[in-house]
């Protein structure tokens, strides 16, 4: 009886011990690989993408390993075809988005496309970053919203309302001329907010695919649609609707708000950060109107997030759990609290308490797609003259002059072609 005893006793103690055996050896099996290539030089900007995937480590179920580099590279663009897409890569990277890098990233192999990870964290206009519903191979995972930010008291005082379209945008101007009132404030020499007004302009006339193809060399530029767009803008330019002051910075168009020397601007969210703690509290928003109500609408915002490789299905499972957590309120929550950037998700959103940014997050909702902005959207070739031809139409007398600008400038994207 007691040998019996005995040969029991070892057999628990074995099985004991293979099963410590099975539990150390699955702590140690390593479910997959995450290196977060981070292109930054800001480290509060950019940097938070690694608390990001240091909260998914620790929450996580899976065994992943876990490591990050910084690469403050000027060129993005460049170090992505070097180092991010050898063949090997295994690599998160983390980015703002341009068409320039789906241009890059397109014709690479390995991508890892995320039409699987489509989850309700994640609206589905943010998914056409990507430009491709078959290679969603971009996850957003935060945005910045574009619009019209002006003074509310000039509004109420005069009994004025938000426009929808853009035959309301033109009388609302004109009302404001009549009430000795600039509409809006305006930097024109080469620089970046009349650039916005083009990207609206010439997307709500003629759509976004058409918009996209143009600022990719695809278009004449002497195509009837461009003219339309740019005689549209020289229209607004001659009505007198905007204030030109090339002497100042960008963030001093604010205080022409603030003191009612123009009563709307523009431009990205970044307006709202940068306007006094007066400003703010006096700051109202509403979307570029439309061409007519109810119809389809594409839309413009900024954005940054995560661009994934994989190698012949490795790391799938553990991207595709880590892009979730990433989208989830807990990843989006980390966005809110280690950067100034605005999370996706809409609950992580609401604690900022921003009427701003849950009134674009509306309007976003209801877009057929979105795009970024001029200067990323565009052709590297093409970008300095068609910010010249922009630029140009403060500087001509009558509107046949367009029709020299654009000649001018499809010369150019023929040379630039020539070139490729």
């Amino acid at each position: 009886m007691k040998g019996k005893v005995i040969i029991a006793g070892l057999i628990l103690s074995l099985g004991l011990f293979l099963t410590f055996l099975i539990v150390i050896n699955n702590r140690k099996k390593i479910e997959g690989e995450i290196n977060l290539v981070i292109n930054s030089s800001n480290s509060k900007y950019d940097n938070f993408s690694e608390n990001i995937l240091k909260s998914y480590s620790y929450k996580s179920d899976k065994r992943v390993k876990i490591t990050t580099s910084v690469k403050n590279e000027s060129n993005y663009l460049g170090y992505i075809n070097k180092s991010f897409l050898l063949e090997n890569s295994e690599d998160i990277f983390y980015t703002v988005f341009s068409s320039q890098l789906y241009n890059s990233l397109r014709e690479k192999s390995g991508l890892r496309y995320f039409d699987n990870y489509i989850t309700e964290d994640l609206v589905k206009p943010f998914y056409t970053l990507s430009m491709d519903s078959s290679s969603y191979f971009y996850i957003p995972i935060t945005w910045s919203p574009w619009g019209i930010y002006y003074n509310k008291e000039i509004f109420k005082e005069y009994n004025l309302k938000e426009p929808s379209t853009l035959d309301e945008l033109d009388t609302l101007c004109a009302k404001m001329l009549d009430y000795n009132i600039t509409p809006f404030s305006m930097l024109q020499d080469l620089k970046w907010p009349i650039t916005a007004w083009f990207d609206y302009l010439n997307i709500r006339l003629n759509g976004i695919q058409f918009h996209k193809n143009l600022l990719n060399g695809l278009i004449e530029f002497t195509d009837q649609r461009v003219l339309q767009t740019y005689e549209r803008l020289y229209l607004l330019i001659n009505k007198g609707y905007f204030y030109f002051d090339d002497s100042i910075e960008w963030t001093e168009m604010l205080k022409q708000i603030d003191s009612r020397e123009t009563a709307m601007v523009l431009g990205g969210a970044f307006y709202y950060e940068n306007a006094s703690e007066k400003l703010k509290k006096n700051l109202g928003w509403f979307p570029f109107p439309l061409v007519d109500v109810g119809e389809s609408y594409n839309e413009i915002i900024s954005s940054s997030g995560f661009v994934g490789k994989t190698v012949a299905g490795v790391n799938e499972d553990v991207f595709e759990d880590f892009y979730k957590y990433a989208l989830s309120e807990g990843g989006q929550n980390i966005v809110v609290n280690y950067s100034n950037l605005y999370p996706i998700n809409e609950k992580s959103l609401n604690k900022l308490n921003r009427e701003d940014l849950n009134k674009a997050y509306t309007h976003i909702k209801n877009s057929t797609s979105l795009t970024s902005s001029f200067e990323r959207n565009s052709n590297e070739t093409i970008i300095q003259p068609l910010k010249w031809s922009i630029s140009s139409l403060f500087n001509i007398s009558d509107k046949e002059e367009i029709k020299v600008i654009l000649s001018k400038l499809e010369e150019i994207r023929i040379s630039s072609l020539k070139l490729e």
